[in-house]
C-alpha cells in the first residue's frame, strides 16, 4: 500500500476511535493550526498571481479546470482564503482578485458560482460592482427552462446535471445578496429553480447527479457519490438550494402563526442526510455541501453526528504535513480549499441557538411558526459586526456544551410554555452558567409571556422582571442607541444583579420582521435592539468560535479511576438575608476545573451566619450585588472564624460598589483597617510556584480596565498575626468564574478571575 494510502486508513482507524468517545484531535487550537497549514499550501501553489494551469486550453473539455472551468480554482482558492480571514490586501491574495476582476471570458458555471462568492468578501470598489453585473447576467442567461444549468454559461447546454446546478444557482444568490444588481430578481427565477430540483428529487428524499429520477432497486449507502442513484454530495446541494428558494418564496410563511412551519421536500432530503451520513465521507466538496446546509438549516446532528465536529476530526487527522487534503479528482489545491471553506466557515461562532422543545417530547408546541426568523437574524447580526456567524437548533436533551456553543437561547412561540422538572433544571442549569434566556412572544401572544415569566419565577424566585430602563446598558453601551430609534421596542428582564440571566420580547413581534428580512429596512429598531442584546451578551468581544468551550466538565477518566488521590478543600459559601449567592455557576466551574487540573476536590457548601457552623471550616467565600447589614451574632462568628486562623475571601459580584462599601464598613466596627492594602504584584500568592499560576500581570474586562495599573492586580489583603485572614477585592471575581463574556462587568477576564482562585485554593491546601 503506498504511505499516503496507508496515513489515510490509519486516519480512518483513528476517527473510528474517536467516534466510540476516546479523545478529540480537533480541538479548537488544532482546527485553527489546520487551517493555518491549509492557508500555507494554498499560497505555495499560487504561480504567477493565479492557481490555474499554466497553460489554458479554450477547446478543452467543458468540464476541465483548464477548459471550460478555468478561472475556477482561483476563484476557490482566493474565496476560501477569504472565508479564513486573510485580508483583501494581502499582496499575493490581492494578485489573485486582480485576474478574477479583470478576466472577461470565464464561462465555466462552476468557476462563474465560485467567483461569485468572493464578491461577498471584498469591499465593494467600481470594479467589483462591474464584476458582480457581470457575473450575474452571466449566469441568469445560462440556466436551463428546468432550472438548473449544465458546464458553460453559453448558449449550448450539454449534460444538465445537479452538481453544475447549486453552483449556478449560488452565484446568482451571491450576486443579488450582494446588493448591486441592478433591480431584483423575478420570482419567476427563484420558482423555476426550485421547481426543477423538487421535480429530480428521488423518492427516498435524496437527489442523484444526473437531473433524472434514481433507478428503482439501489441502495442510497451503497450508491455513494456516484451516479446511480442518491448520493451524499447531490443532497447536499439539493437541500441547500432549496433554502435559497425557500428564502425568496416563501419568507411569509408563518406570519400569522398558526404553528410549526414546515418544507416537506426540505425536510425529505434532511430525513435521508440524518439517515444515511456518516463523517468518513471526507471528500472536500461532499464537506462544503455539508457546511451549507448546517448553516442554513441550523441543525447540529446528523444521524446523531455533530456534523462540524466529525467533519473537523477528519480534516485535522488526514491533513499530509504541508497542509494540504487528499479527496475527489479535483486534485490537492482544491480539495485544500474546500476543506478550509468548511473549517472557516462551520467553526463561525454560534449567537444564538434556537430551542426546539417538542423534540422528543410527546406534545406539539409551535416552537418555529417563523422557520427562518433566527437565520435571517444572525446573518443581519453578522454583517453588523463585521465577522462570520452561525445559528443553530438545539434541544433539551442537548448537551450542556452545546447549549452553551451560544449566549443566548432563543425560545418562541404563541401558547403557553409546558417543561417537565427536568426540563426546567437544564434551563435554569444555562442560566447558571453564563447563558441568556431570551423569549418572544410570536404575534405578541400574551399566553406566551405568561408562561415564560412564570417560568423564570420558578427557575429564579428572588429575582422579578422588569421592563428595562432607557438607562440600561443594553440601550447606551452597544452601538445602535436607543434615543435614535422612532420605535422603541418593549424588553422585559431579569437580574441577577451581576448580569441578565433572562429576557422577554412580549408584545411587539420583531420576528415577523426577521422572517420576511423587512427588519433590514423599515423596521430598524426590531433587529437594532437584536444587535444590542447579542453585543451585551458576549461583552463586545469577538465570541468564541465552535470548540472553544468555558464550560468546564469533570474528566470522566479521572471520575472512573480507582483509588486516585486527591485533596479536599472544604469551602464555606456564606449567606445572609440579601442576595448572597448570585453567581452559583461559577463555583460549579472552578470545582470542575481543580478537579481536572489539581487533583483538588472543592467540597462547597452554603453556611447560613449566625447558626454557629461557620467554625467547621477554614476558607469561606463572601459576596453580593447590594448593600448588606449584619446583626451582631453574624460578625462575631465571621471575627472568631478569622481570629482562629480562617481565610475570607470578599468579592464584590459584578464589581458592585455598594457591597464593597457595606462589608468593608462592617468590617471597621470590629476594629480592623478596611479597606486593607493592596497586596504587591510581587506576593508569593501571585507567584507561578506549587501548582500556582503567574498572576502578576492579569487582565481585566473591557468594561472595568483600569488607567496606569490596568494589568496589575488589585486584591486587598488584611493580615492577622502575619498571615492573610482578609482576601477582599472590588473587582469582580463571582462571575469572573462562570467563564463567560458579558458586558457590564467590572472586574477580572474569566481566565484571570479562575487563576486568582486556583492561587487563593492552592494557600489553603498548603497552609498548616
Amino acid at each position: 500500500m503506498a504511505p499516503r494510502a496507508m496515513r489515510k486508513l490509519i486516519g480512518v482507524l483513528m476517527l473510528g476511535g474517536l467516534l466510540a468517545g476516546t479523545a478529540r484531535a480537533a480541538t479548537a487550537d488544532a482546527v485553527e493550526a489546520a487551517m493555518k497549514k491549509a492557508v500555507g499550501y494554498l499560497y505555495a501553489q499560487q504561480k504567477n498571481g493565479i492557481w490555474e494551469e499554466e497553460i489554458r486550453n479554450k477547446t478543452g473539455p467543458e468540464n476541465d479546470p483548464a477548459g471550460g472551468q478555468y478561472g475556477g480554482m482561483t476563484a476557490l482558492a482566493a474565496y476560501s482564503l477569504l472565508a479564513a480571514g486573510e485580508k483583501p490586501s494581502e499582496p499575493r491574495l490581492k494578485q489573485a482578485l486582480a485576474f478574477l476582476t479583470t478576466t472577461d471570458d470565464m464561462m465555466g458555471i462552476y468557476a462563474l458560482g465560485l467567483r461569485a462568492q468572493v464578491w461577498t468578501l471584498v469591499p465593494h470598489t467600481e470594479e467589483v460592482k462591474k464584476a458582480i453585473r457581470r457575473d450575474y447576467d452571466l449566469l441568469d442567461k445560462a440556466v436551463d427552462p428546468s432550472g438548473r444549468y449544465g458546464y458553460l454559461a453559453g448558449p449550448d447546454r450539454k449534460l444538465i446535471h445537479n452538481s453544475t446546478s447549486q453552483y449556478g444557482v449560488l452565484g446568482i444568490w451571491a450576486c443579488v445578496e450582494s446588493g448591486e444588481v441592478p433591480g431584483q430578481v423575478g420570482q419567476d427565477y427563484w420558482s423555476q429553480v426550485e421547481n426543477g430540483w423538487r421535480a429530480c428529487q428521488g423518492a427516498d428524499g435524496g437527489w442523484r447527479y444526473l437531473s433524472i429520477p434514481p433507478e428503482k432497486g439501489t441502495s442510497p449507502t451503497q450508491q455513494g457519490f456516484g451516479f446511480a442513484g442518491s448520493s451524499g454530495t447531490m443532497t447536499a446541494a439539493g437541500i441547500a438550494t432549496l433554502f435559497i428558494t425557500q428564502d425568496y418564496l416563501r419568507s411569509t410563511a408563518g406570519l400569522t402563526c398558526i404553528g410549526n412551519i414546515s418544507n416537506p421536500n426540505i425536510d425529505a432530503g434532511l430525513a435521508w442526510m440524518d439517515k444515511n451520513y456518516t463523517p468518513l465521507w471526507a471528500d472536500g466538496y461532499f464537506l462544503y455541501g455539508m457546511e451549507r446546509i448546517g448553516v442554513a438549516s441550523g441543525i447540529k446532528y446528523f444521524n446523531q453526528i455533530d456534523w462540524f465536529q466529525e467533519g473537523a476530526e477528519t480534516l485535522v487527522i488526514q491533513q499530509e504535513k504541508d497542509g494540504h487534503w487528499e479527496g475527489s479528482d479535483a486534485g490537492p489545491v482544491a480539495n485544500t480549499a474546500f476543506g478550509l471553506l468548511f473549517l472557516a466557515r462551520g467553526r463561525a461562532p454560534v449567537a444564538i441557538n434556537k430551542l426546539d422543545y417538542k423534540a422528543n417530547r410527546p406534545l406539539d408546541p409551535p416552537w418555529n411558526e417563523r422557520p427562518r426568523d433566527v437565520a435571517n437574524l444572525t446573518r443581519y447580526l453578522a454583517r453588523k459586526s463585521e465577522m462570520d456567524l452561525n445559528w443553530q437548533i438545539v434541544n433539551l436533551d442537548s448537551t450542556t456544551e452545546a447549549l452553551h456553543e451560544a449566549p443566548l437561547l432563543y425560545l418562541s412561540g404563541n401558547k403557553p410554555l409546558k417543561f417537565t422538572p427536568e426540563d426546567e433544571a437544564k434551563l435554569q442549569r444555562y442560566m447558571e452558567r453564563g447563558g441568556i434566556l431570551l423569549g418572544h412572544a410570536d404575534g405578541g401572544a400574551a399566553a406566551f409571556a405568561k408562561s415564560f415569566r412564570a417560568l423564570i419565577a420558578r427557575l429564579e424566585p428572588t429575582f422579578e422582571t422588569r421592563e428595562l430602563p432607557p438607562e440600561h446598558l443594553i440601550y447606551t453601551n452597544q452601538n445602535a442607541q436607543r434615543s435614535s430609534w422612532q420605535v422603541k421596542p418593549r424588553l422585559e428582564g431579569w437580574t441577577n444583579g451581576v448580569r441578565e440571566i433572562a429576557l422577554l420580547l412580549p408584545t411587539d413581534d420583531p420576528a415577523k420582521y426577521w422572517q420576511t428580512r423587512s427588519h433590514e429596512k423599515e423596521k430598524a429598531p426590531y433587529s437594532e435592539i437584536m444587535t444590542n442584546i447579542f453585543q451585551y451578551s458576549v461583552g463586545k468581544q469577538k465570541p468564541r468560535v465552535k470548540g472553544d468551550s468555558y464550560i468546564a466538565e469533570p474528566d470522566q477518566e479521572l471520575l472512573d479511576t480507582e483509588n486516585l488521590k486527591m485533596t479536599t478543600v472544604k469551602v464555606a459559601r456564606l449567606a445572609y438575608q440579601g442576595n448572597w449567592n448570585p453567581e452559583p455557576g461559577g463555583w460549579v466551574q472552578l470545582a470542575n476545573r481543580l478537579f481536572n487540573r489539581q487533583h483538588i476536590r472543592l467540597d462547597v457548601k452554603k453556611v447560613t451566619l449566625g447558626e454557629g457552623n461557620l467554625s467547621e471550616y477554614r476558607f469561606a467565600h463572601l459576596t453580593g450585588t447590594a448593600a448588606v447589614k449584619f446583626d451582631d451574632k453574624q460578625m462575631k462568628e465571621m471575627k472568631d472564624f478569622l481570629d482562629t486562623g480562617g481565610l475570607l475571601l470578599v468579592d464584590a459580584a459584578g464589581g458592585k460598589a455598594e457591597f464593597a462599601a457595606s462589608v468593608s464598613g462592617a468590617f471597621t466596627k470590629l476594629k480592623f483597617s478596611m479597606p486593607p492594602p493592596v497586596l504587591s504584584a510581587t506576593d508569593v500568592l501571585f507567584t507561578a510556584a506549587k501548582g500556582r499560576s503567574d498572576c502578576s500581570k492579569v487582565q481585566y474586562r473591557t468594561f472595568g480596565r483600569h488607567g496606569a495599573a490596568k494589568n496589575a492586580p488589585r486584591l486587598r489583603a488584611l493580615m492577622i498575626d502575619k498571615r492573610k485572614a482578609i482576601l477582599f477585592s472590588e473587582e469582580d471575581l463571582s462571575a469572573g468564574l462562570v467563564g463567560n463574556e458579558v458586558d457590564g462587568v467590572y472586574g477580572y477576564e474569566p481566565i484571570w478571575a479562575t487563576n486568582l482562585l486556583t492561587n487563593i485554593v492552592l494557600t489553603v491546601v498548603s497552609r498548616p
